[in-house]
């Protein structure tokens, strides 16, 4: 049984039509700070961090299922009344992103403008070793406990990235420091399980997965060319399943587009909402 649903950290900020941001396992607000700073100028963004990450509720007994993630972001959505939303997933978070657009869709309230997935984990594959060791409760805190949270960190950043040199003491102080928060082991325990499931996308004995063709709003694909977590095979089946999507392949960029190449990142985002801009004016 899981403990009632607390309300998630979010942070909002400019005007505008607003973009939703949900970052990927491990991850938080902190990830999507330079689209922030730039779409802000034109758009409400508003970065949510998932149960169990970054500044939002840990909780110890459970919650972390797919869907109590995508009914946590739900609840943010109406309490800030979003309307005419775009929603950007990336990694764990794409995944999250493309359930909610189908859950939003049984509520005639809320419409949703569009979306962007960024290397999403959206389909059953081969954990990376550094999910594998969260798989466990045991092992998340042992990991932590044997390795210190930095040179873990620094590790999986590491193998996250086309290059490792952007990988700086200061990006690993960001990433890690959430990670000492109280029950933050426990909580990517509990997630990396739900990932470890053979079909780690189901929901209500549905796989979601099966489903993505039900999405009918336009959908923006941003994978990394040396993408070693979530394989550019993925980002070929996800474009074919969508009924509108586009794929975009940034070079010399592995798992983080928003970290490794978050220039193009915003140049590929903002081409995909001039699109939309012009075919809604005719």
């Amino acid at each position: 049984m899981t403990e009632p649903s607390e309300p998630l950290h979010h942070e909002s900020r400019g005007s505008g039509r607003p973009i939703l941001l949900i970052h990927g396992f491990g991850a938080s607000t902190f990830t999507w700070r330079y689209l922030v700073e730039d779409l802000s100028k034109q758009y409400r963004t508003v970065a949510v961090d998932l149960r169990g990450f970054g500044k939002s509720p840990k909780p110890q007994q459970g919650g972390y299922a797919v869907m109590d993630q995508v009914r946590s972001v739900r609840d943010v959505i109406r309490k800030l009344t979003l309307n005419d939303l775009t929603i950007v997933g990336h990694s764990y978070g794409g995944l999250v992103a493309l359930v909610l657009a189908m859950d939003l869709a049984d509520f005639e309230t809320v419409r949703l403008h569009s979306l962007v997935i960024l290397c999403g984990a959206v389909y059953p594959l081969t954990l990376p070793r550094f999910i594998q060791l969260f798989q466990t409760p045991v092992a998340g805190h042992v990991s932590l406990g044997n390795i210190s949270r930095k040179a873990q960190v620094r590790a999986v950043l590491e193998s996250c990235v086309y290059d490792q040199s952007m990988v700086t003491d200061e990006l690993v102080d960001q990433y890690t420091r959430p990670l000492e928060d109280k029950g933050a082991g426990t909580a990517l325990a509990k997630v990396a399980a739900q990932l470890a499931l053979p079909d780690f996308a189901l929901s209500e004995e549905k796989k979601h997965y099966q489903k993505y063709n039900r999405i009918t709003e336009p959908v923006q694909l941003i994978w990394g060319r040396h993408d070693q977590v979530v394989p550019l095979v993925t980002a070929y089946r996800l474009n074919d399943d969508l009924k509108d999507s586009r794929l975009d392949i940034i070079e010399q960029c592995g798992h983080i587009p928003q970290e490794e190449q978050p220039r193009e990142t915003l140049r590929i985002m903002k081409s995909f909402f001039k699109r939309l801009a012009g075919r809604n004016s005719k």
